[in-house]
C-alpha cells in the first residue's frame, strides 16, 4: 500500500497541502473555519526539521512566533490546478518550550500554542536483514546512514525494536487486493530514491531495497505518557 512519508515531507516544502493531510504536529483541538489546530506538540531535533502547522486555503498575513528562540514560522503558498491556491504554515522547532504562534486569515485571528519538546532517541535497535543498528546510532541525531550496496537488489527482512515506553506508529496495512481485508498495524515505510509516495509495511516484513543511492527506511517512534512522536530514518548511501 502507498502512502506519503511524514518524515519526506519536512523537506518537500511546496507541497504545502499534503503537508496539512499528513501532518507531524499532535493537535488538541480545531478551529472551526480553517483546518487550524489549537495546540500542537513538536520536538526539536538534533537537526531542526521543518515541519507543518496548518494549511489554509485563503490569504495568510501577519504570522509571527512570541518566542523565536523555540520555534520559528514561515509561509508557503502553493498552486493546484488553475486556480487553486493554499497557504501553508511551517515550523522550525528551536528548543524546549512555548510559543504562540498566531496570524490573521479571512479577517480572524487564529493562534496556535506550540510546545516543543526535547528530542530522545527511542531506538533500541532495528535490524535489516543480518545488520543490526544499534539504538546508539540515534544517540544524537534521529536520522543515520548505512551502505546501499550491501543490500541493493535484496529483501531484507527489516525488524524495529524501541525503548522502554515507545511504541511504533500503526498504519493502514492490506490483506491481498481487497482494502476491506486489511487493519492498523506496527509498520515500517520505506522510500525509493525520486518516489512521491512511500511503501508500508507490517514490522518484522521483508523490505525490497532497490532504485539506488538515496533509499529510505522509515518509522514514527510514539510515546503517549510524554505525548511526542518522533520520525527516524535510515538512509541507504
Amino acid at each position: 500500500m502507498k502512502k506519503t512519508s511524514k518524515k519526506l515531507l519536512s523537506f518537500l516544502l511546496a507541497f504545502g497541502m499534503i503537508l496539512s493531510m499528513f501532518a507531524v504536529t499532535s493537535a488538541t483541538g480545531w478551529a472551526a473555519d480553517e483546518h487550524v489546530p489549537a495546540s500542537a506538540t513538536l520536538v526539536a531535533y538534533p537537526k531542526p526539521a521543518t515541519e507543518s502547522l496548518a494549511s489554509l486555503s485563503s490569504k495568510v498575513s501577519g504570522l509571527k512566533s512570541s518566542n523565536k528562540a523555540v520555534v520559528t514560522v514561515k509561509l508557503s503558498k502553493s498552486t493546484y490546478g488553475t486556480s487553486q491556491t493554499y497557504y501553508t504554515i511551517l515550523a522550525v522547532p528551536k528548543k524546549a518550550g512555548t510559543a504562540t504562534v498566531s496570524f490573521k486569515c479571512q479577517g480572524k485571528t487564529y493562534k496556535i500554542k506550540v510546545t516543543v519538546k526535547k528530542y530522545m532517541n527511542p531506538v533500541k535497535s532495528v535490524k535489516i536483514g543480518a545488520t543490526t543498528v544499534p539504538g546508539s546510532r540515534f544517540k544524537s541525531s534521529s536520522e543515520t546512514s548505512l551502505s546501499y550496496a550491501k543490500f541493493a537488489g535484496k529483501k531484507v527482512k527489516t525488524t524495529v525494536t524501541l525503548a522502554k515506553g515507545w511504541k511504533l506508529d500503526k498504519l493502514y496495512i492490506y490483506s491481498g487486493n481487497n482494502p476491506a481485508n486489511g487493519s492498523m498495524k506496527p509498520a515500517i515505510e520505506y522510500l525509493q530514491k525520486g518516489w512521491m509516495r512511500s511503501e508500508s509495511v507490517t514490522n518484522g516484513s521483508k523490505i525490497p531495497v532497490a532504485g539506488g543511492k538515496g533509499f529510505r527506511i522509515m518509522f514514527t517512534a510514539v510515546n503517549s505518557k510524554i505525548g511526542i512522536r518522533e520520525y527516524m530514518t535510515i538512509m541507504l548511501k
